[in-house]
């Protein structure tokens, strides 16, 4: 009697974990269509922004006669000149 419930027992597993398996395993490839349809939109949006942006920046014209002009070329630099400074040590790892 033990060993017929036993093996009623070991088939009933073996069957609850194929039809487990076999679930996860539906359940898991009907989740991946909806996420990469959800990620497929998604690049498909940035890269519509992205070409309207580059666009938008191919359309631009820079005028340099600006840099020709009297009054740009006359202006004087009122920056400090930087001294040059010895930064660390020669050596970095001598503890004296």
């Amino acid at each position: 009697m033990k060993s017929i419930l036993r093996t009623i027992f070991i088939v009933l597993a073996l069957v609850i974990t194929a039809g487990l398996g076999y679930y996860l395993f539906v359940y898991q490839a009907s989740l991946e269509n909806t996420s990469n349809a959800t990620l497929n939109n998604d690049v498909a949006t940035k890269a519509a922004r992205f070409l309207k942006k580059l666009n938008e920046l191919k359309e631009i014209e820079l005028n340099s006669d600006i840099l020709s002009d009297g009054r740009f070329s006359s202006l004087t630099t009122f920056t400090a000149p930087v001294q040059q400074e010895q930064v660390g040590r020669t050596n970095p790892f001598d503890v004296n």
